[in-house]
């Protein structure tokens, strides 16, 4: 989803679902040129085909759009590919925004691998209240918080 609103200076907003709850679905004197996507797999994006990174992708989108240089807010997910973008990109970032984001290269606890393994399953059961549920235990009373 792409907003503008004169010659604003782009905003790229990595994963499009958290992000528009910050900044709408209309411009606005802080958001006016947002760039809100889907990762691949997730929303209205597809799978693609072959090997990819969520960073490459971002730029395929950018250059598309014809963004020449972009702050970038993420989030999670979203900054650890704000980050990997700023690295690999360095020339088209302005500035990086990042709350609580992941890091390539990280190397999770068996522990929380296999809470997650658990947690995949169940949504792919169709027990996704169930599975949000037990995320937010993790998250807010669990050993992860």
């Amino acid at each position: 989803m792409s907003n503008r609103k004169g010659k604003a200076r782009p905003l790229s907003c990595c994963t499009a679902r958290r992000w528009t709850i910050v900044c709408g679905t209309k411009p606005s004197r802080f958001c006016a040129h947002t760039v809100r996507y889907d990762l691949r797999g997730a929303g209205r994006s597809g799978d693609g085909e072959g090997p990819f990174a969520h960073h490459d992708d971002l730029c395929v989108l950018l250059e598309a759009l014809g963004v020449d240089r972009a702050f970038l807010l993420g989030i999670s997910v979203g900054g650890k590919i704000a980050i990997d973008y700023a690295l690999r990109y360095p020339d088209t970032v302005r500035s990086l925004v990042l709350i609580n984001p992941g890091v390539s290269g990280y190397r999770w606890s068996d522990q929380f691998l296999a809470q997650e393994g658990d947690l995949r399953r169940l949504s792919d059961q169709g027990l996704s209240d169930l599975a949000w549920e037990r995320f937010l235990q993790t998250w807010v009373e669990g050993p992860f918080r």
